[in-house]
């Protein structure tokens, strides 16, 4: 049985050394990120690049995020060319960002109206810990999950 497709959305301190441990660990993966270099490089390291967020939800069945700001969560999941655009029912998103609980309960619902699950994942441990593969998960006092 083949591993299922993964996709990455937020390539940056965190998400980039994120997405390389998913790669290592054997799940192929799609990714995309604002900057292109980024994406350059990872795919480079035997991801695929996609041009947009929308594109990653139609390759995977498990999406990663990891973004800085909860607009930001908000604009590549429900925005033009965003996760919801291409989502399958049945994916699941996997939050690593860290925003507050009202935006997670407002992504989840409009990704629930799609089929698809949500998990608020917050991490922890800062980049170090991240290259290291040993960042912590955190979980806000009502963890989203659907």
């Amino acid at each position: 049985m083949s591993a299922a497709r993964a996709g990455f959305i937020g390539l940056g301190k965190m998400g980039r050394p994120m997405a390389l441990n998913i790669m290592k660990a054997g799940f192929p993966l799609v990714v995309a990120n604002r900057s292109q270099a980024v994406v350059a490089d990872v795919a480079a390291q035997g991801a695929t690049a996609a041009k947009t967020p929308a594109e990653v939800a139609s390759h995977a069945e498990l999406i990663c995020l990891c973004l800085p700001m909860p607009s930001h969560v908000e604009e590549v999941v429900l925005g033009p060319n965003g996760v919801l655009e291409g989502i399958q029912p049945g994916a699941i998103v996997v939050d690593f960002s860290t925003i507050g609980p009202s935006t997670c309960r407002h992504v989840a619902e409009k990704l629930a109206e799609k089929g698809a699950k949500y998990i608020d994942a917050p991490v922890s441990g800062g980049t170090t810990r991240s290259e290291e593969h040993t960042s912590e998960l955190q979980s806000h006092s009502d963890l989203v999950c659907r």
